[in-house]
């Protein structure tokens, strides 16, 4: 009869823990996400002004 109880109790709090955990996951994949986008642009706008600085160098 212990057993069933705490079959029964586990069985019923899954689901809320089920959603609690995609719900973290989508919101530290989304953080990932826009993480990697910011230093994706910041890592452009670098090679972009070494570029023009070596086009600077080279030219007469």
């Amino acid at each position: 009869m212990m057993a069933e109880h705490e079959v029964k109790s586990w069985t019923d709090h899954e689901p809320a823990r089920r959603q609690r955990r995609q719900e973290r996951v989508c919101r530290l994949t989304e953080a990932l996400l826009e993480f990697t986008t910011i230093a994706g642009l910041f890592a452009l706008l670098f090679a972009l002004f070494v570029l023009f600085g070596a086009a600077q160098n080279l030219s007469p």
